[in-house]
């Protein structure tokens, strides 16, 4: 037999004619082979990212993406990986600058990739994580706008129209807002998207006064989503707009639960200031220390801190504890000073931070009693000028970063929008409320304004347009009286949790 060997079926025979062609078939298939293992192992690596991810393993996703988007750019998967880490960085990593940097590279390197349409939504999603001032929100909406005409027919098209939606929501036009929503839900009825744009058209309506529609479009999340997560928040919304609205009105919106938090003694003393993460997670501020309860009310632990004088927090919901001169903020060892520049250049030192809020494209607003103000720093301390010039004694912030300000030695409240400038006020006396002494503030998640006033033992409910619709006082002497209370905390259901020195505890209202 004469010699041969197989090339992808095809006999050749050694003599130098042949030798020539075999060479001739390698040289061609070779470029083609590579090409293909190449793109089969930047495809296992993205897929090694994806499990790291699933696992919360970031660090190791990272590595994974970036391996893919590096070395292996002309594959099939180099614009998927670099798609998950411009996620990573804007809702893990907190980083606008470099998710649009990333965002940017995408749009220009694969405009026309299956990712490209979720790149148009993550920048107008970046947009607003800059700020929802007019101009923002309408740059934003663009963005998202650019999909259906792009794109059509893809799966991010719901999900541009609901970001859309989104947009015109924090841009406080939810009239136009609900309409996209409504699109989402009716064109997209069995897209996850639809339960998120249910619960938008929702929030829409709580704004616009119609809270009965709203309760309405929340059930029909609850029925036609029930095991998504979206269907429990669909009921505590429910929750409270029943509490607020729907209840008799002879009956109490509130009732004591008999529970409590405490410390580890059985008692909290000396509380300062309580808040609650959309998890339910309550963190308890006293003069000593910051303890953290789950949401079943057992003590988990405490935070480190040196005389903690109050707590709020940051846009990624993680705690941030006021102290006499700094901030003590999640990730770092050591407080952060903040300081401001006298009129001689040389900086001044704040003292007796006793609260602050977080703006939503992430700047700080605190209390600068030295100077009877509000401060705005940025991220990293810097000061960038004054919020506002407002002594005051505590703060609120809703997602449109309106903050509610209780005035020091004033019993009326101030909204300043997001520049710092005062647009309305609760007065004092109003149409069938009065009050006394106002000493916490809290908005729930539809926008609600709690005001607890341990002048007359009770919580005040205020809508979007700032008119009363509900007021809790407990009788005196009864358990879950407010006789002194002094803090207050609205968990995702609109649970109150209100500290009352004379019962040495967290009192639980639901």
């Amino acid at each position: 037999m004469k010699p041969f060997c197989r090339l992808t079926g095809v006999r050749v025979v050694v003599v130098a004619g042949a030798l020539v062609l075999f060479v001739a078939s390698r040289a061609a298939w070779g470029p083609v082979l590579a090409a293909q293992s190449q793109d089969e192992y930047a495809r296992r690596q993205y897929e090694s990212g994806l499990a790291f991810l699933a696992a919360h393993k970031y660090t190791e996703a990272l590595k994974d993406f970036d391996a893919v988007a590096s070395s292996y750019p002309n594959s099939a998967v180099a614009d998927d990986a670099l798609l998950e880490i411009i996620r990573y960085q804007l809702e893990v990593a907190d980083n606008v600058p470099a998710a649009q940097a990333s965002t940017d590279t995408l749009l220009k390197m694969y405009p026309s990739s299956d990712s490209a349409p979720m790149a148009h939504i993550m920048a107008g999603r970046i947009v607003l994580a800059r700020g929802r001032s007019a101009g923002e929100v309408d740059t934003a909406l663009a963005s998202f706008e650019r999909v259906p005409r792009l794109f059509p027919g893809t799966a991010a098209v719901p999900v541009a129209i609901y970001y859309a939606g989104e947009a015109l929501r924090l841009g406080k036009r939810p009239a136009d807002a609900l309409s996209r929503f409504r699109q989402v839900a009716t064109d997209y009825p069995r897209s996850p998207w639809a339960a998120r744009a249910l619960l938008g058209a929702g929030r829409c309506l709580v704004l616009m006064e119609q809270p009965l529609r709203a309760l309405e479009d929340f059930q029909r999340v609850r029925l036609r989503f029930p095991a998504m997560p979206e269907a429990e928040t669909a009921r505590n919304w429910n929750t409270i707009l029943y509490r607020l609205y729907v209840r008799n009105p002879t009956q109490s919106p509130f009732t004591f639960n008999g529970r409590g938090l405490v410390g580890p003694g059985g008692k909290l003393k000396d509380v300062i200031a309580i808040g609650v993460a959309p998890d339910d997670t309550a963190f308890v501020a006293n003069k000593n220390a910051v303890l953290r309860f789950d949401r079943s009310g057992t003590l988990g632990g405490t935070l480190p801190a040196s005389g903690p004088r109050g707590i709020f927090f940051n846009r990624r919901w993680e705690p941030v504890i006021t102290l006499k001169g700094a901030i003590q903020v999640p990730g770092e060892t050591r407080p952060m000073s903040l300081s401001v520049p006298k009129t001689d250049g040389t900086p001044r030192l704040l003292e007796e931070i006793d609260a602050g809020v977080t703006l939503s494209n992430g700047d700080y607003v605190v209390m600068d009693q030295g100077a009877k103000s509000l401060g705005r720093f940025a991220r990293d301390g810097k000061y960038l000028g004054m919020f506002a010039q407002l002594e005051a004694d505590r703060l609120a912030i809703d997602v449109f970063d309106d903050v509610a300000v209780l005035p020091k030695d004033h019993n009326s409240i101030a909204i300043l929008d997001r520049t710092g400038r005062i647009t309305t006020r609760i007065a004092e006396r109003g149409n069938g409320y009065e009050l006394k002494n106002p000493v916490g503030l809290a908005y729930d998640p539809l926008g609600h304004l709690y005001v607890l006033d341990r002048g007359r033992g009770a919580v005040l409910v205020f809508n979007a347009a700032l008119k009363l619709i509900a007021t809790f006082a407990p009788p005196e002497k009864q358990p879950g009286a407010l006789r002194d209370a002094e803090a207050l905390g609205i968990d995702s259901g609109g649970r109150l949790f209100v500290y009352d020195g004379r019962a040495e505890r967290v009192q639980i209202f639901q």
